[in-house]
């Protein structure tokens, strides 16, 4: 065998052991489950974060409205609001 051709040969081997081996048709399976349930999370985050959003964008006005508070005052205020109304949801699923 010529220099050359034993080159070649050596660079078709080491070329073969670069390429990935093809996956069993069960792991593809998964991961275009995997992908699935990703994109889900990503859709799902993105919809928390447009709440997040739109909720920030109807508290600025009412913030610059009493601005004027300390802010520990809004931020006691805040709370008072919010463990009133998860304290009615609680109740309400208990009833139920």
């Amino acid at each position: 065998m010529s220099k050359s051709n034993q080159m070649q040969s050596c660079k078709s081997i080491e070329y073969e052991r670069l390429l990935p081996s093809p996956l069993p048709l069960q792991l593809e399976v998964k991961s275009m489950e995997r992908r699935r349930t990703d994109q889900e999370f990503l859709s799902d985050k993105k919809k928390e974060d447009n709440y997040q959003d739109q909720l920030l964008i109807e508290l600025i006005p009412l913030l610059r409205k009493f601005n004027f508070l300390p802010k520990g005052v809004i931020n006691s205020s805040f709370n008072k609001v919010l463990d009133h109304i998860y304290t009615q949801q609680k109740k309400k699923k208990e009833e139920n």
